[in-house]
């Protein structure tokens, strides 16, 4: 029996409300999802991200398209930014991302960084932290800034290739990317327990050694600047052993000191557990110290 030849060429799509799920199931919460912007900023090569949450205040004229939008987040920085082909081919293609390959290769950025960011999540992540999503990109010497507007709420009951996304250009200097989310879904998230959890997250992006520091984060929340030194150095203050360098330009000179609880080590079984207790914890060290 002869087979049929097939008549018309069809080809796959996807709803849109994939994507949707996507950001849901792969961003734990609000703070890993602001984490993954300022991961995209140290990406992408820059000196610093400054951070602003307005839990209230909307948008205003900063928003091309969604002025009256209640609650934002604010994020800038100044790395090597975007260009067309990067904005169509990589931030309009979900799950396309050349930090991937570069992370398989082993490869690195022009200042040495290996990527942090985690395949494509920032803009994913966006969506759990607001409705709207406006950034702005410009590379170096080229004049040009382009604009992308999105609303999430477009993301449900439509094929993906018919959901819109709002591009313009216009003429601009310098470099960077200035992102803005609107819309906050969960605005009192940011006055509570997740404050504390996203000072901690972002004291880790940075170095405690100032002189040494490479990448710089600014925070704001309603009006009110963090500074996220202190919690860096609080940091190391508490840490179970520090160790310092001395050097003269002849002599290398190491000194350091630890917390009895430095000798109990981690994931040791009940036997080391039991010594410690009895050698250690019994007077704080004081007898093995002498």
């Amino acid at each position: 029996m002869a087979s049929k030849q097939p008549q018309a060429q069809y080809e796959f799509e996807i709803d849109a409300s994939v994507v949707y799920q996507l950001g849901e199931m792969l961003i734990s919460d609000e703070v890993q999802a602001l984490l993954e912007l300022v991961k995209n900023s140290y990406d992408a090569d820059a000196s610093y991200a400054n951070i602003i949450v307005q839990t209230e205040t909307a948008s205003g004229e900063q928003s091309p398209m969604f002025p009256d939008a209640r609650g934002y987040i604010y994020v800038e920085d100044d790395g090597i930014g975007m260009g067309w082909a990067e904005v169509k081919g990589g931030w309009l293609t979900i799950s396309r991302s050349p930090k991937r390959e570069m992370k398989r290769k082993g490869q690195t950025t022009a200042k040495g960084r290996t990527p942090i960011g985690d395949k494509g999540l920032g803009r994913l992540g966006t969506q759990r932290l607001g409705r709207y999503l406006e950034f702005w990109s410009k590379k170096k010497d080229t004049g040009i800034e382009f604009y992308v507007g999105v609303d999430w709420g477009d993301f449900k009951d439509k094929l993906l290739s018919q959901v819109p996304a709002y591009i313009a250009k216009s003429e601009s200097s310098g470099q960077g990317t200035r992102l803005l989310v609107s819309g906050l879904r969960a605005p009192e998230v940011w006055s509570g327990g997740a404050q504390n959890k996203l000072v901690n997250q972002l004291s880790q992006l940075i170095s405690p050694f100032e002189s040494l520091r490479p990448f710089e984060v600014f925070l704001e929340i309603d009006g009110k600047r963090i500074d996220l030194d202190k919690v860096s150095q609080s940091v190391l203050d508490v840490a179970d052993l520090q160790i310092k360098f001395l050097f003269d330009g002849k002599n290398l000179r190491i000194s350091g000191k630890y917390r009895p609880t430095f000798l109990r080590g981690e994931g040791q079984g009940p036997e080391i557990i039991r010594k410690y207790h009895k050698l250690i914890a019994v007077d704080k060290g004081a007898g093995f110290y002498a």
